[in-house]
């Protein structure tokens, strides 16, 4: 449902405002947005339209995930999680297919309810897949990229402890107690202003840890920058128009590649790759 804002076009669904007329998803786009997009496509499309659209979940088997192989895309506890194993032109696909709903959608239903739009007026939403100009300048939040590399000024303490091990070793092959190392860790967090972004981070000399996996886009770790734009950093990593790259890292990169100047290599569907859209907003 648009929202009011402070420019002088309705805000498409999901949106937060970039600059005039333009506004970026404020989530990636998720499995319940997909599906719902399979859904129109299998209603209304012909079968090979609807196959060309399928996500390719073998990507999860190079992680040794087969449960998120199978159950990933459409199991509902995963409704509200990031779409993965996309292609760009797919996410293509997607924009232009939505570009036509919402529009539809908001003249029909909408427009009604909305002060400010006249009955004869036509608002037109156009979606597509961010520049990446466009998506670091969403992503830094209005900050200075070199001061805030990763578009925010405060950070969140947070990260899960994968592993059952009771002993660990460091890059020297020594043994490091578990109890200890818990102990290190939670002085560590006390000394540390550290991002509660969903990147593999790193502990002394002997430690990864993370959460080796996408997040909800309503987990309560994820974190809005300045823009009101969440998961920039992290969680997955974001289709751009460019065709050779991806930004902004992900739950399988480090934090130090996951910088909003930082590019991750594009070379087709992955378990860590997803996407959102941006729109610019007509009035007829």
């Amino acid at each position: 449902m648009a929202q009011e804002n402070l420019y002088s076009t309705p805000v498409p669904p999901n949106g937060i405002a970039i600059a005039e007329n333009l506004y970026l998803d404020k989530t990636e786009i998720t499995n319940l947005n997909w599906l719902e997009y399979l859904y129109y496509l299998y209603r209304d499309s012909t079968k090979a339209i609807y196959e060309q659209a399928l996500p390719d979940t073998t990507v999860w088997l190079s992680h040794g995930d087969t449960l998120k192989f199978k159950y990933y895309l459409r199991y509902p506890s995963y409704r509200s999680f990031p779409v993965v194993g996309i292609t760009q032109e797919q996410a293509m696909a997607y924009c232009a297919w939505r570009s036509i709903a919402a529009t539809e959608y908001y003249n029909r239903i909408e427009k009604k309810k909305q002060a400010g739009v006249q009955a004869d007026q036509k608002v037109i939403f156009k979606f597509r897949l961010p520049t990446e100009a466009e998506w670091m300048n969403a992503a830094s939040g209005h900050l200075n990229n070199e001061e805030y590399p990763f578009g925010v000024a405060e950070y969140l303490i947070h990260g899960n402890i994968q592993g059952k091990a009771k002993t660990l070793y460091d890059k020297t092959n020594k043994r490091v107690d578990y109890d200890v190392f818990l102990n290190d860790l939670k002085e560590f967090r006390k000394e540390k202003n550290e991002p509660s972004f969903n990147v593999v981070k790193s502990f002394k000399d002997y430690f990864q840890y993370g959460d080796y996996s996408p997040r909800s886009i309503t987990d309560k770790r994820s974190i809005a920058n300045p823009t009101g734009v969440i998961d920039m950093i992290g969680n997955v990593a974001e289709l751009v128009q460019e065709s050779n790259f991806v930004k902004g890292g992900s739950w399988a990169h480090d934090l130090e590649s996951s910088k909003i100047k930082k590019r991750q290599a594009y070379k087709g569907p992955a378990a860590w790759i997803g996407f959102r859209c941006i729109c610019e907003v007509e009035m007829k």
